[in-house]
């Protein structure tokens, strides 16, 4: 199943020289996130004014891709005695593993055969990703000149007054700085004038 991602930072009006960067930025640390962690897409795009940076990913998986991890142990002939019995190296390998020593692979590697544990590691839900990783994308941003407005110690380059976070219809729940990211934007930030998504 796939589901739109829509994220939008809205702040006083940034410099016009800083946008394009901090929009490409942007872009390509979401690709690098999606990618690191398994998440299919289709497409990111990007859009911006003065008052706001919005990244749009169109298409993207609701899960991670599920992967196998091997972990490889002793040799066979250290591992398995002469009557195919499993030797007290695998029983160990086994159990520092957390399996059953019947589980244990046969392998081949460039050194022999080795034995070995396949793990399968199943994906997490892309939004408990979203949401750990979007303060990270974001404050990675670079500027030429950047401020604190709060207390939280987050810097931007003028004050950021709301986050939009939503996957598919739900909001990905993180902070910046001091504010909760939500379904809502700012069509003025002088009026104070907020319209739901």
């Amino acid at each position: 199943m796939k589901k739109d991602f829509l994220l939008e930072i809205g702040s006083e009006n940034l410099p016009s020289g800083y946008i394009s960067q901090a929009i490409e930025q942007l872009r390509k640390g979401f690709e690098e996130l999606f990618k690191a962690n398994r998440i299919d897409f289709e497409s990111i795009k990007t859009f911006s004014t003065p008052l706001r940076l919005v990244v749009l990913a169109r298409g993207v998986s609701t899960k991670q891709s599920s992967t196998e991890e091997k972990v490889v142990g002793p040799p066979v002939k250290v591992g398995v005695d002469k009557n195919g019995n499993f030797t007290k190296a695998a029983i160990g390998f086994a159990k520092s593993q957390g399996v059953e020593v019947g589980s244990l692979k046969k392998i081949e590697t460039e050194r022999g055969k080795y034995l070995a544990v396949i793990k399968k590691k199943k994906g997490r839900k892309t939004e408990v990703v979203l949401a750990e990783s979007i303060p990270d994308v974001i404050a990675s941003v670079r500027f030429p000149k950047v401020m604190k407005w709060d207390g939280s110690g987050f810097r931007w380059p003028r004050p950021v007054r709301w986050v939009l976070a939503i996957f598919g219809s739900k909001v990905i729940k993180f902070r910046l700085g001091e504010i909760d990211a939500d379904n809502k934007t700012c069509i003025s930030i002088y009026r104070g004038i907020y319209k739901g998504v």
